[in-house]
């Protein structure tokens, strides 16, 4: 049956085209079908959008045991809507995580099992990443840490954390690409008017792309059916199913897209999403992008600052200087001053674990000579 089903799939993707409509004359409105087409092949700057996803799109892993090397998804998935509401301008956007209406999703696990509770969020005090001409940032832990990555001056960077900026753009543009995600944030090109394809992303998971077609549009050419296969999708299938809802009141974007995708464990799986309010066009408040400053809900400086430049990372300490920051953050945290509880921790921990292999050393020495042959 499974089987059929990807038959299916790809013979959606790979059949030939079909006609959805006459072309927009030259000079004329764009119609919502190319307003559709248009959208994903070059996302227009938006000032302002708020957007529900569901939580269930994510698939997250765990080792079954510390140190095997393999992982296991976790099932089942979280089936809630995450609320979000986001900028996309030509210096730079922004990301504001508000969250599910119980608060924060706190996975929690035991073993091979694993629960959800939520955390309550303080509204004005919600994470937020951002972009501007100069660096990225980031503001966590109830607004109390940030963190900020330099821009690089020069083409083709290089490091982990140009790596990481490049990660951080894709998953936006990904976010607003209207569930096309697993087909990453590469060049969208349309080979006709119901057939494209994503090229390659560049930097970060190097996502390979995928190619889709519409199949289905509605009486004024709107899509509201698609597929797609996703080049090297690590998940149980590569192909999945978009359906799309629209306003009465709004021609584009829909409202409602259902991606459907085949889990060979858990069957069809449908995560539901919505675009709740979008308005297109340049913020003449954030010419140079989005800063930090224009989003925190406190008053008091920040408790941390993290500094990245020149793929080399910083803190700030507790007297206001900066701290070259190791690979181990822990090593840094246990040198700063003000925080002798976390040395001390670190030292109990540190003794008992030497407590316990001396233990197991003299044990093992106690069987050995108990073992021992005589020499009679």
């Amino acid at each position: 049956m499974q089987a059929w089903i990807c038959a299916l799939c790809a013979w959606l993707v790979c059949a030939g085209p079909h006609a959805i409509g006459a072309e927009t004359a030259h000079g004329a409105p764009a119609e919502p079908g190319q307003m559709f087409r248009e959208y994903l092949t070059q996302l227009p700057w938006i000032k302002h959008v708020t957007y529900r996803r569901s939580h269930s799109r994510k698939s997250v892993a765990v080792a079954p045991q510390p140190g095997s090397g393999a992982s296991e998804r976790i099932l089942p998935r979280l089936f809630v809507l995450e609320r979000f509401e986001a900028a996309w301008q030509p210096e730079g956007w922004y990301k504001r995580y508000l969250e599910t209406e119980k608060g924060r999703v706190v996975p929690m696990t035991r073993g091979r099992r694993t629960t959800y509770t939520f955390e309550p969020v303080s509204a004005g005090l919600e994470t937020v990443v951002g972009r501007n001409r100069y660096f990225y940032w980031s503001l966590t832990d109830s607004q109390n840490v940030l963190e900020v990555t330099f821009r690089t001056n020069t083409t083709g960077g290089r490091g982990r954390h140009h790596e990481m900026r490049a990660i951080r753009d894709a998953e936006m543009l990904c976010d607003l690409r209207l569930g096309l995600d697993p087909l990453g944030g590469g060049t969208l090109r349309w080979l006709n008017d119901v057939e494209f394809e994503v090229g390659p992303e560049e930097g970060g998971f190097r996502r390979p792309g995928g190619r889709g077609r519409i199949t289905r549009v509605d009486h004024r050419g709107r899509p509201t059916e698609l597929v797609f296969e996703a080049f090297g999708w690590p998940g149980p299938t590569n192909f999945f199913r978009v359906s799309y809802a629209y306003l009465p009141e709004r021609d584009f974007p829909p409202w409602l897209y259902v991606v459907e995708e085949l889990d060979v464990r858990e069957g069809w799986l449908r995560h539901t999403n919505y675009v709740d309010d979008i308005e297109f066009g340049v913020d003449e408040s954030a010419p140079e992008g989005y800063f930090p400053e224009m989003f925190r809900g406190r008053v008091e400086p920040v408790a941390r600052v993290y500094l990245v430049s020149n793929d080399v990372r910083y803190v700030r300490d507790t007297r206001g200087q900066w701290v070259r920051r190791p690979a181990d953050d822990d090593e840094l945290l246990a040198r700063l001053p003000g925080l002798d509880s976390w040395q001390n921790f670190r030292r109990a921990v540190l003794l008992g674990v030497l407590g316990a292999g001396l233990l197991v050393l003299i044990w093992g020495s106690r069987k050995s000579w108990w073992r021992r042959p005589s020499q009679s």
